[in-house]
Parts: structure tokens; sequence; C-alpha cells
């Protein structure tokens, strides 16, 4: 067997299939999009907690196969156009523009040492728009149990 025939149409047609298959596979997963959350808070120093879920989300989906979750300090430097999970308007814009399967986003508030998080998940299956509410209570020391939490309520979506 000559060094031509092994770099030739025989290796050619593995890669293609190795790339065609890598694209089926990623079409198979599910993204997310984590937008920061809104303190509705009077207390700037908690303002820490609106990036925590999101952070939170990535680092949980990285263990996960079939999710796929973009890193939400990549994803809010490169789109200029705002993030609000009160706008349908933006959110089909953003879904167009990155293909997210669901999006999940919404506000806090902190009080005597307490958090509520509240957040809206919105997903898109075969053209249908889901909308869901999940919710968790606790201290503010404890967000980050809070957080794998309502990410676990997230993947129940």
């Amino acid at each position: 067997m000559s060094v031509s025939q092994l770099h030739g149409k025989p290796r050619t047609a593995k890669a293609l299939t190795l790339i065609l298959t890598m694209v089926a596979l990623s079409s198979a997963l599910t993204r997310i999009s984590v937008v920061p959350l809104v303190n509705k808070s009077d207390n700037a120093i908690i303002d820490w907690v609106g990036a925590a879920i999101p952070e939170a989300f990535f680092r949980e989906s990285q263990s996960l196969t079939g999710v796929q979750a973009w890193e939400p300090a990549f994803l809010f430097s490169v789109d200029s156009t705002g993030w609000t999970m009160e706008s349908d308007r933006l959110l089909k814009l953003h879904w167009g523009r990155w293909g997210w399967d669901a999006a999940c986003g919404g506000d806090y508030s902190a009080s005597g040492g307490a958090v509520t998080i509240a957040l809206k998940v919105y997903s898109i299956k075969s053209g249908r728009v889901t909308r869901k509410k999940l919710s968790a209570q606790g201290r503010i020391e404890s967000v980050a149990e809070l957080c794998s939490g309502l990410f676990l309520q997230f993947l129940e979506t």
C-alpha cells in the first residue's frame, strides 16, 4: 500500500463521515442562553448575584452531555443589542442570531440576609415558544446552592 493510498479517497471519506457525524450530534445539543439577572433591591452590594446565576448555569452545564451553554462573559461582550427578558422582540432577535433552544433570565431581591430569585424561562421547540417561571428563596450565603437547584428545575422544563 502506498502513502498516496493512505492519504487518498478512503481517508477523505472517513473524514467526511466524521464531520457529518459531528454536525448531526451538534444539532442534537440543547443550547441555552442565561442572561444576567436584574437587581430589584436598593442594595448595590449584592449586584454580584445577577452575574452569579449565568456563571453557575454555565459551570453546571459543562458536566452534561447534550447541553451547550454559552459562556456569559463571551456572549454579553459580542452582542451589544442589550439583554432583557421583558422584551419579546429582543428575545426573538437573540434567538435568530444565536439559535438557542432555551433562554433564561429574570430578577432577584434581597432583604434581611435573604435572597429571592425569580427566573423566566423561554424555550422554543418546533417553532413553538413555551414560557415558564422558576423561583428560589434562601440565605444570601447560599446563592450557589440556590443556583444548583434552579439549574435542575431549568433542565426539567
